[in-house]
């Protein structure tokens, strides 16, 4: 497990940091950043980089629920990215 602790810092993908005398290893990035970036790799490899198609596919689902606040929240940002 340290050795591919090491390589992950090694290559950047991580930071290492002590602790209270601890190794603390966290991403290089802020989180959002890093959570953007991810679901912007798995729309590109999984829906053909399609966000249309991946929001079908989450928002389609028969369990999926939301918040009135989330409902108004994606029909700005559709609305905003018609404009586009």
């Amino acid at each position: 497990m340290r050795s591919i602790l090491r390589l992950l810092v090694e290559k950047g993908m991580l930071v290492k940091e002590k602790v209270n005398g601890r190794d603390e290893f966290k991403l290089p990035v802020p989180q959002a950043a890093a959570k953007t970036k991810a679901l912007h790799e798995f729309v590109k490899n999984f829906f053909a980089n399609s966000v249309a198609d991946a929001a079908l596919a989450l928002l389609g689902h028969q369990k999926t629920k939301l918040t009135d606040e989330e409902a108004d929240q994606l029909s700005r940002l559709i609305e905003e990215a018609r404009k586009k």
